[in-house]
Parts: C-alpha cells; sequence; structure tokens
C-alpha cells in the first residue's frame, strides 16, 4: 500500500498564473508533482517532529480557454504515488481563461464543506480564508506546565521563564493541531483542489490572547507561545517564507499582496501589526 502524508497537499496561488503546492511527508524522500503531464521536483523546506515539510511551485500560462490541471505526489526514490490521510491519491484545480470574471469566495474552515459542493458545479479560482483556522480551546489543559502557570498571579507568571520541555510541548501541540483538524475530510479536499490564501488571526494563537494584560504580553512565556504559533503559521498557512506575496521577509508581518488576473488582493496581518507580538 502506497504511504499517505502526514498533512496535504495544500495548493495556494501566488500571481496570476503561479500555483504552490505543499505537503508534510512522514519520510525524507525525492519527489515531484506532477501537473497532467509535466513533473516538478519539490523541495524540502522544513523539518518537523511529524514529518518532512515539501513546497513545489508551478508556473501555468493563461489561455483563451478554461481548463482543470489534475495532479499528483510522486515519491520517485520508492516509485510510488503518494496518497493523503484519506486515501486520495491525485487531485484536480480549475484555470480560469484569460478573459474569464474569475470566480472566489471568503469563508471560514468551518463552511468549507458547502465550498466543496458549489465547487463541484461552479468552480472556485480562489478562496480567502480566515477565522479559527486550528482548534487551541485546549492550548492550557494539554499542557500541564501552562495550567500551573495559569493559576499564578500576575507577579508570579512574570517571573517565569520557558523551559526547553515547555517549548517542546507548545511545538508538539501546534503542529498537531494543524495535523487533526486539516485532515478533516472536507477540508483536505478543499485545500487541496482550491488555491487558497489565509490570513492570520488571534484564535490561532489562542482564544482571547488579543485581550493579554499588557503586564503580560512581554513576559517570557506569553512570548513563547507566539513565537511557536507564528512558525506554524508561517509554515502552514503562508506556505512559508518563500511565499511571494509577502510584502516583507523580515518576519515583522505577514500581509500579503497580490495580483490575480483582474482583482488586486490586499490581505493585512491584523495581528502582527497590533504589536501582541
Amino acid at each position: 500500500m502506497s504511504e499517505r502524508l502526514v498533512l496535504g497537499p495544500l495548493l495556494s496561488v501566488e500571481s496570476d498564473n503561479k500555483y504552490v503546492v505543499c505537503f508534510l511527508s512522514k519520510t525524507e524522500s525525492i519527489f515531484s508533482v506532477q501537473f497532467n503531464n509535466t513533473k516538478v521536483e519539490a523541495k524540502k523546506i522544513a523539518t518537523l517532529k511529524y514529518g518532512f515539510f515539501y513546497r513545489v511551485s508551478y508556473a501555468i500560462n493563461q489561455t483563451n480557454k478554461s481548463n482543470f490541471v489534475n495532479y499528483k505526489i510522486i515519491d520517485i526514490k520508492y516509485g510510488r504515488i503518494i496518497r493523503d490521510s484519506n486515501y486520495r491519491d491525485s487531485w484536480k484545480f480549475y484555470i480560469p481563461s484569460m478573459k474569464e470574471e474569475i470566480n472566489y469566495t471568503s469563508t471560514t474552515f468551518e463552511n468549507l464543506s458547502k465550498v466543496n459542493k458549489i465547487h463541484k458545479t461552479n468552480p472556485y479560482s480562489l478562496i480567502l480564508i480566515n477565522g479559527a483556522h486550528i482548534n487551541t480551546n485546549k492550548l492550557w489543559t494539554n499542557i500541564i506546565e501552562l495550567l500551573i502557570w495559569s493559576k499564578l498571579n500576575n507577579y508570579s507568571k512574570i517571573k517565569v521563564t520557558t523551559s526547553k520541555k515547555i517549548h517542546e510541548k507548545l511545538n508538539d501541540y501546534y503542529e498537531k493541531r494543524y495535523i487533526e483538524k486539516w485532515n478533516d475530510k472536507e477540508m483536505s479536499l478543499a485545500l487541496a483542489s482550491i488555491p487558497s490564501i489565509m490570513m492570520w488571526e488571534d484564535r490561532d494563537v489562542f482564544h482571547g490572547c488579543n485581550t493579554c494584560s499588557k503586564d503580560l504580553i512581554n513576559c517570557d512565556i506569553y512570548k513563547s507561545i507566539f513565537k511557536v504559533a507564528r512558525k506554524y503559521f508561517e509554515i502552514f498557512q503562508l506556505k512559508t517564507i518563500k511565499n511571494e506575496t509577502l510584502l516583507t521577509k523580515d518576519r515583522s508581518h505577514f500581509s500579503i499582496c497580490l495580483k490575480f488576473r483582474n482583482h488586486h488582493i490586499l490581505a493585512l496581518d491584523k495581528f502582527s501589526l497590533s504589536k501582541i507580538v
């Protein structure tokens, strides 16, 4: 049986004709993504706890006819086609014609199943996703050290430094959140079939973080949480810092801007620009 991906594929777009496919593989190997009859080598971008993160960019020339591009992930080293967590081994996405008015929508993760239904008969060229990309409700209970810390008074909280164990648990927590939620059958199909742009928000860190008291925002524990949450946002939602739509690469904020056909899209990173992180 073919190996299954830990997460993905994740499809995004960075210009009129540049499409990006990313995936998290359990094994480190030599991968390519085959778009119709064209194979493009995948580049390993990050090594995470649960796998190796690969990225492929593919330029597709605009034409006067709309069409679908079929793609699959091939493990060249072992000569096998890789499936996703739901046993799919191929996917397709829609390419609008040059003069076509694109069909796009703004939605939340919870509505992706509805998007899939519409996409079957009236295919989307792009979706903007915002709101609760992952479920962070259990941050303070899943990590026992944070549960104990949360019960301290503010004066004591500020004095606590982040241990290596807490840092490791934070990385484990956030990586798992993406894997668990994004592998949902409907969500994974939408993320692999419709190019998406994602906008970071406070619920991707933890609920209520945008209301943190000023004396806690700069404490070591909060800084560590923000740093780890931002790391996985950058990898999974932005498809790494290589994202060409970023207004800046210095990580001071993650606002993006791109032109896609007749639309100019600007998505501000209000979370980072708020100076919380």
